[in-house]
């Protein structure tokens, strides 16, 4: 089975060592003392047997240094993550790993490791990496894909309802001031119109008015002239006529 391998993190200028292929990770048993690993050693399960690694690290460690066995209740119990950091000696120029902690499940029913690998120096252990199977990465792909399609979609429905938001909007807004403008227009023709009918009452009036009394003055003058013309047919025929019977 071709294994995908992860880069060491630490240094990278130690001599290299490599665990391919060694998966049924038994135990591991660390050397380490202040601030620094000094060495690596791995138990693996092989053909029905435990077999031991080489040891992999520096000459560091023969004073003040500690000792832990990390073992694992192998089948059912084995590694899921690798977790540390590394650190760099200004006064002797060399990186080591200064803490490592290995974390196991119990729980999945897959191995994620296919070994690893990493750097040494004459110190300690430099830096520690890891072969992952196949099909592990795999799953990290297919999840990493569904989790950008499922933010592509979330940001393309997000982006929809905004854009249906601000048309939804952009169109109440233009049919409300169409509405207020129609409304605008419509009272200000109501209100001309009847401006105009009142100017145009007010016209007929007047010259109704005008009328009335241009014939009330005709008929006036016409009634003054017959009586003036009546006076003076009595004045001038009638009484001397009478005048000269007698």
């Amino acid at each position: 089975m071709n294994l995908v391998k992860i880069r060491p993190v630490g240094g990278s200028n130690g001599s290299c060592w490599d665990l391919k292929g060694r998966d049924q990770v038994a135990g591991i048993f660390v050397v380490f003392g202040p601030n620094t690993i000094y060495s690596l050693q791995f138990l693996f399960y092989e053909s029905g047997n435990l077999i031991k690694s080489d040891k992999y690290g520096g000459v560091g460690g023969t004073i003040n240094s500690s000792y832990s066995a990390v073992v694992l209740d192998y089948p059912s119990e084995f590694l899921t993550s690798i977790s540390g950091y590394s650190g760099y000696n200004t006064r002797y120029k060399y990186t080591v790993l200064e803490a490592i902690k290995f974390n196991t499940n119990k729980i999945v029913n897959h191995h994620l490791f296919g070994g690893f690998h990493g750097t040494k120096n004459a110190y300690g252990i430099e830096s520690i990496g890891i072969y992952v199977k196949p099909n592990v990465v795999v799953v990290v792909v297919v999840v990493l894909v569904v989790v950008v399609v499922v933010v592509v979609v979330v940001a393309v429905v997000v982006i929809v309802v905004v854009v249906v938001v601000v048309v939804v909007v952009v169109v109440v807004v233009v049919v409300v001031v169409v509405v207020v403008v129609v409304v605008v227009v419509v009272v200000v023709v109501v209100v001309v119109a009847m401006v105009v009918v009142v100017v145009i009452v007010m016209v007929v009036v007047v010259i109704v008015v005008v009328v009335v009394v241009v014939v009330v003055v005709v008929v006036v003058v016409v009634v003054v002239v017959v009586m003036v013309v009546v006076v003076v047919v009595v004045v001038v025929v009638v009484v001397p006529n009478s005048t000269s019977l007698n």
